[in-house]
């Protein structure tokens, strides 16, 4: 758990600290944003889901965090193979259509990084 936290933390403070605008020259933006989303997704659906599954017992007369949990340990698998593959067809040919793809899975990892934070106490985001 502490694990979590801390690479949570590393990415958050990386990322503010650059600037998050800050794209070295040469760098394509939207394959940055889109791999910066997509480790930040990743490490805030995983700290939730692990977060979730160790105090499953006290959520028992929530059902909401549980369901919530459940949808993203079903979808979540997908979408960040989907972004990995997405962005990879990106880099390799940059189109509009591939750039449009691209936009959508990181708005679906967004989203499922709200509904994560929607959960996580205000203690874990914060560390």
């Amino acid at each position: 758990m502490k694990r979590h936290l801390s690479v949570l933390s590393t990415l958050v403070f990386i990322c503010f600290a650059s600037g998050c605008a800050g794209i070295a020259p040469g760098h394509d933006p939207v394959v940055v944003n889109a791999e910066r989303a997509t480790v930040l997704a990743l490490d805030t659906v995983d700290t939730f889901l692990a977060w979730e599954f160790q105090n499953r017992e006290a959520f028992a007369s929530v059902p909401e965090i549980r369901e919530s949990a459940n949808y993203l340990r079903r979808n979540a698998p997908a979408w960040f193979e989907t972004a990995r593959d997405l962005t990879k067809s990106y880099k390799q040919n940059r189109t509009e259509q591939n750039k449009a793809n691209l936009g959508t899975v990181i708005a679906i990892l967004q989203r499922a990084t709200r509904q994560a934070n929607a959960y996580l106490p205000a203690a874990l985001k914060k560390k």
